[in-house]
């Protein structure tokens, strides 16, 4: 568990969060009614995004006011070889999909 204290935290916080590995996430909460934790998270979709993960916002209610909970998620596809294991049909091909992840990947990370 990480607690946020200032920026040089951030930092540090967010150095170890997207270099942990190639897959994985992270859940941090009370990231809608502390000012803190929501600018952190601001600053991970904005300032300090590399293109390797993503993130979610989840406005929880915990019946008296949004706590919010927030899920950091290292995009997995291209990076893991996650076969395709099912055809329905589409109009390209398996080998043609993880190419066009592998070129959406790069260009992710050269933002």
């Amino acid at each position: 568990m990480f607690k946020v204290r200032n920026r040089l935290d951030r930092a540090k916080i967010l150095k170890q969060l997207v270099s942990f590995c190639r897959r994985g996430y992270g859940v941090f909460h009370d990231t809608c009614k502390i000012d803190g934790c929501r600018e952190f998270i601001i600053d991970l979709i904005t300032k300090y995004n590399d293109g390797t993960y993503d993130i979610i916002n989840l406005p929880w209610d915990n019946k008296h006011k949004r706590s919010g909970i927030s899920i950091l998620q290292k995009r997995t596809y291209p990076v893991c070889g996650y076969k395709i294991d099912e055809i329905c049909g589409p109009p390209s091909e398996p080998k043609e999909i993880y190419e066009k992840e592998k070129i959406w990947y790069k260009k992710e990370g050269s933002r």
